[in-house]
């Protein structure tokens, strides 16, 4: 796929625990999430189902905690950091809705 070509990428990272991660992104989940990037246009969203962190160079657009399994991931509505830090947005309380969770790769 060209570069910016994606308006929309949906993706359910191998988390290693039901399906274990196979191919060219099962040593390193970075290659995953830098080819989102890459392909995910300017103004494009990414939902995400992710079990630990939310990626590195993405910001949270919106965070829905789920149970699947017995384990607690999150659906996350990602857009592609354009530079500056974002903050994620707010609960009805005022606390950012993935507030509990760290960036990484």
């Amino acid at each position: 796929m060209p570069d910016g070509s994606a308006d929309r990428v949906l993706v359910n990272p191998p988390w290693g625990r039901q399906v274990p991660p196979q191919g060219l992104l099962a040593g390193d989940l970075g290659l995953l999430w830098r080819e989102v990037r890459r392909v995910l246009a300017a103004d494009g969203l990414a939902v995400a189902l992710v079990h630990d962190d939310i990626p590195r160079g993405f910001a949270v657009e919106e965070a829905i905690r789920v149970s699947l399994s017995g384990r607690h991931p999150v659906i996350a509505v990602l857009r592609k950091r354009a530079g500056e830090r974002r903050t994620p947005p707010a609960d009805a309380a005022g606390r950012p809705r993935a507030a509990q969770m760290n960036r990484r790769e």
